[in-house]
């Protein structure tokens, strides 16, 4: 819906999430129309995935958004996002979810990944954290 908007509606959304993370975060985003369809569109391939069961763990784009903008938004590099994997969709969220929310998502993954550590066998834990694209230092970079 939002790629059918009028340019001047689609400024006026991406604006008035900027002011909404201005709010919260106390630091300034520079979010363009453009950057906000690319969180948009990548979000909706992850919904995707999840609502036709498949595989979201090692699921990438095969044409991520293009990141420069977005990670200078986030504070970090573009290394950590150009893969288009589960990473770089839990970061693009940072961009777009209240504070509060995006905290909580944040804990929720960290004790699922605790939860989740030892119980694989055929595969380490931490091989499948790096195919989703969870460094070691993730919660430090989010």
């Amino acid at each position: 819906m939002y790629t059918c908007l009028e340019d001047s509606l689609k400024n006026r959304i991406a604006k008035d999430l900027a002011l909404e993370y201005l709010a919260e975060y106390e630091e300034p985003l520079r979010l363009s129309p453009d950057m906000l369809e690319a969180i948009l569109k990548t979000i909706n391939f992850f919904r995707n995935v999840c609502a036709h069961e498949e595989r979201l763990y090692n699921f990438r784009l095969q044409k991520p958004a293009k990141v420069g903008g977005l990670a200078k938004a986030l504070g970090f590099d573009s290394s950590h996002l150009e893969q288009g994997n589960v990473f770089s969709a839990v970061a693009f969220l940072k961009l777009v979810l209240p504070k509060d929310d995006f905290i909580s998502l944040k804990s929720q993954l960290e004790n699922l990944f605790k939860q989740y550590e030892e119980c694989f066998t055929s595969v380490s834990f931490q091989t499948i954290k790096q195919n989703m694209g969870f460094s070691d230092i993730w919660l430090s970079i989010l």
